[in-house]
């Protein structure tokens, strides 16, 4: 039985999501009288993503001094977290980060008794439009410092649950848990009729071709319902992480910020819901919805798949009589790749091919070429 509660945050280096970069602590007695505190930037030894950086604004540079997860565990965090019951916003997420990176470096662990501020929130209070540890704060009146900075996290945490404990009568143990590692619920499941590796029946594909054909399903599966959970968020990144061969594609890498992004709140709002389903639907269906009267003079194109207005060499035809030149590749230069009505069989990616795929690489990098589909040259 816990004879404190520490209330706690972490910030992450990177999408992993095994490591840490800081950590902030406060533990009080079971009244609410504060114990102590503790904050610490923490050497991940580890690389830092963009846009972990942007979210709380720790660089390389800022723990380069800082003590090591394995300093800092004995010397920070398990002194407060022993005997105590853990709280955190999202706690799954802090937990699932701590242990991971404690099994990194062989820490046992066997497991964490802890209460999830978000789940709280969303069993006590009228329903709300997000759950996010700032959004509670400001709604109830608690005072926190600067999101995602760990001791002010820890610090609106801390207020949060003793709100919500007033609102709940004292009554706390409906929420209290055990903790004991990543479980399997996390996992996405495979794409049925997929293996996952290897050839696809009539055709031998590379790997990181196989690999993007199940990300398209998962991703299908994930927004069918037109909404992205937290849960499947942080499956889906995981997923996503777990693929070598995905690691250096540009569009996958993108995603994956997103993902992270949203994540690191805690939360997912519904705003950030819907802005995720459209982005994870561009990877099925990466045609420009909104394209504008398409541009000849002057202008590259190249053709793919099948086209509903005849060969391929009609359609170069009446693109060469109104200015335009066609290409074979996707280029820098190329103003628009168009996908024919007809589709093809031969598309390595279901519904588009290697064409479209450099094509929507090419617009990660900023390049301004779009993906039309074949009505949308013919349209007066």
């Amino acid at each position: 039985m816990f004879d404190s509660i520490t209330f706690l945050d972490v910030e992450t280096p990177n999408r992993h999501n095994d490591s840490i970069c800081s950590i902030g602590l406060v533990t009080t007695d079971l009244s609410g009288r504060e114990l102590d505190r503790a904050y610490t930037l923490v050497n991940p030894q580890a690389r830092f993503d963009d846009v972990n950086m942007r979210i709380h604004g720790i660089s390389p540079v800022d723990v380069s001094d800082a003590p090591t997860f394995a300093e800092a565990w004995s010397d920070v965090i398990w002194p407060r977290f022993d005997g105590s019951l853990l709280v955190a916003h999202n706690a799954a997420f802090d937990l699932c980060v701590i242990w991971k990176a404690a099994a990194t470096l062989g820490i046992g662990v066997d497991h964490f008794d802890y209460a999830c501020t978000q789940r709280m929130a969303r069993s006590i209070l009228p329903p709300q439009g997000d759950y996010k540890l700032d959004h509670l704060c400001d709604t109830l009146g608690v005072r926190m410092g600067r999101h995602h900075d760990a001791a002010a996290d820890a610090d609106g945490c801390m207020g949060l649950f003793w709100s919500l404990r007033e609102m709940a009568q004292g009554d706390v143990s409906p929420y209290v848990d055990t903790y004991r590692g990543p479980g399997a619920s996390s996992r996405v499941p495979r794409p049925r009729g997929s293996a996952g590796t290897g050839p696809r029946p009539g055709r031998t594909y590379s790997q990181s071709t196989n690999d993007m054909r199940d990300l398209i399903k998962i991703v299908g599966r994930v927004t069918s319902d037109g909404d992205v959970s937290v849960d499947e968020a942080a499956a889906l990144l995981s997923w996503m992480l777990s693929r070598d061969s995905l690691a250096g594609d540009p569009v996958v890498a993108r995603l994956m910020d997103e993902l992270q992004e949203a994540l690191e709140d805690g939360d997912i709002s519904l705003l950030e819901s819907d802005e995720l389903v459209g982005e994870l639907d561009r990877l099925a269906n990466p045609l420009d919805g909104h394209a504008e009267a398409v541009e000849f003079d002057g202008r590259l194109f190249c053709l793919t798949g099948d086209f509903e207005h005849g060969s391929k060499s009609a359609v170069t035809e009446y693109i060469e009589s109104r200015g335009g030149t066609v290409k074979t590749g996707v280029t820098k230069k190329c103003s628009y790749v168009v996908m024919g009505g007809c589709g093809s069989e031969a598309y390595s990616l279901g519904s588009y091919g290697t064409k479209v795929k450099k094509a929507m690489e090419l617009q990660e990098k900023g390049v301004p070429v779009k993906v039309i589909n074949e009505c949308d040259l013919y349209r007066d």
